[in-house]
């Protein structure tokens, strides 16, 4: 009894709020008529997301609504070290007679000191082509109200709609907003590819890309958040 209580009082619960948008590229040869993606707690073994089937446009898949995941943590009071907790993104055509396409997993452990937007590509590794899935990890602040979140980005969009309605007469901004869309979908595909930092090893075998170009581009690269981490350690041993 009083292990477990001394177990107890050196474990710390910590609630995370992690933010996450997928898109993959170079996927004619799955695709068919679309995608389907599936988050899978490795803890429950089930789905806690299934999105909806995604058509596929120029070769790539664009999930447009973000999964918002609720992670419960536990972490050592001593060392500081976060017990891991892995998750599985599964991509299938969304026929029940069909294997999946593409499995992939990702200890989400290792984002919860984030302070930036991470993206990670994972290779299909069946793919006669240069197929990826890349995912955007974004941890929130405990202080965010996903909400006001959402309302924001809705504002975001609507205002930049609002401001080419006043810079360009009506015949133009029809075209103006679709050359806007294709502009935003190149930047989409092309942010796990700002430059890799280096590569992991995930549980299915297959190399992962965690990308990054610095401070300017708002996301943390992997040796940031492993530096941030040891540091957190080291002033949690001193101060003890």
């Amino acid at each position: 009894m009083f292990k477990s209580a001394r177990w107890r009082s050196e474990k710390n619960r910590i609630t995370v709020v992690f933010k996450l948008q997928f898109h993959a590229t170079q996927v004619s040869e799955f695709a068919g008529d679309g995608l389907v993606l599936s988050l899978v707690s490795a803890e429950s073994g089930k789905p806690t997301v299934k999105l909806e089937k995604c058509r596929m446009r120029e070769n790539a898949c664009f999930w447009e609504n973000p999964v918002y995941e609720t992670v419960k943590f536990i972490q050592d009071t001593n060392t500081g070290k976060i017990q891991e907790r892995i998750y599985h993104f599964i991509v299938s055509t969304g026929s029940p007679k069909s294997s999946p396409v593409g499995e992939f997993s990702v200890n989400i452990a290792d984002y919860v000191g984030a302070t930036k937007a991470c993206s990670v590509s994972f290779p299909f590794m069946n793919s006669n082509s240069d197929a990826h899935l890349h995912v955007l990890i974004q941890r929130l602040q405990e202080n965010t109200n996903l909400r006001d979140f959402e309302e924001s980005e809705d504002l975001k969009m609507k205002e930049e709609d609002r401001s080419l309605r006043r810079h360009f007469s009506n015949g133009d901004v029809e075209e103006s907003l679709r050359t806007s869309s294709i502009e935003g979908e190149r930047l989409r595909k092309s942010v796990s590819h700002m430059g890799p930092n280096g590569t992991r090893r995930g549980s299915s075998g297959s190399d992962v890309t965690l990308s990054s170009s610095g401070g300017s581009s708002g996301m943390n690269t992997p040796r940031e958040l492993g530096a941030r981490n040891s540091n957190a350690r080291r002033d949690h041993m001193s101060n003890g």
